[in-house]
């Protein structure tokens, strides 16, 4: 059960929006089927991070409920036997890492030393996830600033403005020496 858990997040990570070819309706189907399933409905919470319909947003509100619900209540699973004498090593469904530059809470389903890349579901900032030894290591990309336009047509419109600058002054320098 733990190495099909591994296998499918490994095929989701080799491509990273399985779900770039599925219209919304197809997505809602998927979220309807796949309601117990947290490693399919962050999947498709990623692909809707890509959509800006008002479908689309409906949907990612709803899929980001369950996501929640699903961190909340346990998951139902079948009743294992518990190892006596032995020492507490069970990974967590899911744990919450927030995004040190919104605040905004994101949902990160442990896997034994996998590097996940992930990202912000506010921001969209890129981090990477790591789980090793029951500690959860996350590691944020320091966020972009946003310039204002183009810095190389600043510069050249600098130039060019200080060349005409130069040129109306040696003009009027040249009227000023022709007329003494």
């Amino acid at each position: 059960m733990r190495r099909q858990s591994i296998l499918n997040a490994f095929i989701y990570k080799m491509n990273s929006r399985p779900f770039f070819r599925h219209n919304i309706d197809e997505l809602t189907s998927l979220v309807a089927q796949s309601q117990e399933d947290l490693v399919k409905l962050n999947s498709i919470n990623h692909e809707l991070t890509h959509r800006n319909r008002p479908k689309a947003r409906e949907l990612k509100k709803e899929v980001e409920k369950l996501i929640s619900a699903l961190a909340i209540e346990p998951r139902k699973s079948p009743v294992q036997p518990e190892k006596q004498n032995s020492p507490q090593s069970v990974i967590p469904d899911r744990l919450v890492v927030e995004c040190p530059h919104c605040k905004t809470a994101n949902f990160v389903t442990p896997l034994e030393e996998v590097v996940q890349h992930l990202s912000c579901s506010n921001c969209h900032v890129a981090y990477d996830a790591v789980y090793k030894h029951g500690i959860l290591r996350t590691q944020f990309q320091a966020l972009q600033q946003k310039t204002q336009g183009n810095s190389a047509a600043k510069w050249i419109a600098i130039v060019v403005i200080t060349l005409i600058v130069l040129v109306l002054i040696l003009n009027k320098n040249l009227k000023n020496d022709n007329s003494h």
